[in-house]
């Protein structure tokens, strides 16, 4: 099985997708391992990872879709909701999360 191709079809996942395809946890770690040394997929921060296009070099989530991935209940809010509806007329380049839950503040850049 192709670990890579399945994962492609998620612009965002954890190790649990991983370990979902694999049926082990070890298996899951070592393959995301490879994947990730051969340049196909980024770590985000702690858990959160994305496939990389080979195309542009890229990864394939947006920033929104990385925002909406910090916890389960996380969602974009404030100037990022009028940004993501089309309704902001200045782009800005932070994106403000609200959760339920507790997170910490990082900074990713696709470059």
């Amino acid at each position: 099985m192709n670990v890579y191709n399945e994962l492609a079809k998620f612009p965002v996942f954890s190790i649990d997708e991983v370990h979902k395809l694999t049926g082990n946890v070890k298996t899951a770690y070592s393959r995301l391992g490879r994947l990730m040394k051969k340049d196909l997929v980024r770590k985000i921060r702690r858990n959160i990872y994305s496939p990389v296009n080979p195309v542009t070099g890229q990864v394939v989530a947006s920033r929104y879709q990385i925002a909406c991935a910090i916890t389960d209940t996380a969602y974009i809010s404030h100037h990022s909701a009028f940004d993501y509806y089309g309704f902001a007329n200045q782009v800005f380049y932070e994106m403000y999360v609200s959760s339920e839950t507790k997170f910490n503040n990082f900074e990713y850049d696709h470059g």
